[in-house]
């Protein structure tokens, strides 16, 4: 997996149909949006910052043949001057499951 960056903003894909968008708006409590799409479907939008480090997927989120399980989570992670935004969680792409342990998703230079 090869992250692509613009500006403030990490595109992530994760499997054949599904990507990940984070974007950082360089506010010092480091706010950060995420979404999960397919096909611009979105699959899940959220957000974290220094004080809600971590959500979590309350319910699956399907589109087309992707399907992001419930328990699915994103966690900000401090690294000295920057962080990373985390994902944890299962994929359903076309039948085929695939799971995520950690996996960056986007890093980030604190302004």
């Amino acid at each position: 997996m090869t992250a692509f960056t613009s500006v403030n903003t990490v595109t992530t894909p994760l499997t054949i149909n599904c990507n990940s968008v984070t974007t950082y708006n360089g506010d010092p409590n480091e706010t950060t949006k995420i979404t999960f799409s397919y096909q611009n479907n979105l699959l899940w939008a959220t957000q974290v910052n220094n004080t809600a480090s971590t959500q979590t997927l309350s319910a699956d989120a399907s589109a087309g043949p992707v399907i992001l399980r419930a328990g699915a989570k994103v966690t900000l992670q401090n690294v000295g001057s920057a962080f990373s935004i985390l994902f944890t969680g299962s994929i359903v792409d076309s039948g085929s499951e695939t799971p995520f342990n950690g996996t960056n998703i986007g890093t980030f230079s604190l302004s």
